[in-house]
């Protein structure tokens, strides 16, 4: 099943079910539909073990947190946003986020979902960062454009993180959002004036 899953994420459903009947003994009625129901089903098994979307995890009061050894670097997070464009109906689009985690202690991670289609992004983006060993006194950097969308999700996410906002990709920011979030340390622009 490892082979399958790792080839059908690949390579289209008819290669993978070709190349399998090339390689391993499996059964001849094996085809296309096949390895795009075991996929499906995969799919569906994982969305499960996904959790529950919170608007704000517990990263535990602040007498926890700083009784936890504090891990010695941070954690870098960058993520932007971007609009693809259906290529069939130019008119239709959706939004892509991507990003990259850069942990002290772990590789880097690249990260990808579809923002307006996922119901649980937020819990997603959660779990992608624990899994990249994101404890809850854990100091992590976010850069991002400061798009609404991308604030929120990275809003709340640990209560250890600076939200660090490139002014030169987000144009000149004059205002911050009326938020109960801090406001973002601001790069590229001269501040002082």
């Amino acid at each position: 099943m490892f082979l399958e899953t790792k080839w059908a994420c690949l390579i289209p459903f008819e290669k993978t079910a070709n190349l399998l009947k090339e390689v391993l003994p499996v059964a001849e009625t094996i085809n296309a539909t096949t390895i795009q129901n075991h996929l499906y089903g995969l799919a569906l098994a994982q969305e499960q073990e996904v959790g529950e979307e919170q608007w704000m995890y517990d990263c535990g009061s602040i007498n926890q947190r700083q009784a936890l050894p504090r891990p010695e670097r941070t954690m870098v997070v960058g993520i932007d946003g971007g609009y693809v464009r259906d290529w069939n109906d130019k008119k239709s689009v959706f939004e892509v986020i991507v990003g990259k985690s850069l942990p002290a202690e772990k590789p880097a991670k690249c990260f990808a979902f579809v923002g307006s289609y996922d119901l649980k992004s937020k819990r997603r983006f959660y779990n992608h960062l624990t899994s990249q060993g994101m404890q809850p006194h854990q100091q992590i950097e976010f850069f991002s454009d400061g798009d609404d969308n991308l604030r929120n999700l990275q809003t709340y996410l640990n209560a250890e993180s600076t939200h660090i906002l490139d002014c030169r990709a987000a144009g000149a920011v004059s205002h911050h959002h009326e938020t109960d979030s801090p406001a973002p340390v601001c790069i590229g622009i001269d501040q002082s004036g």
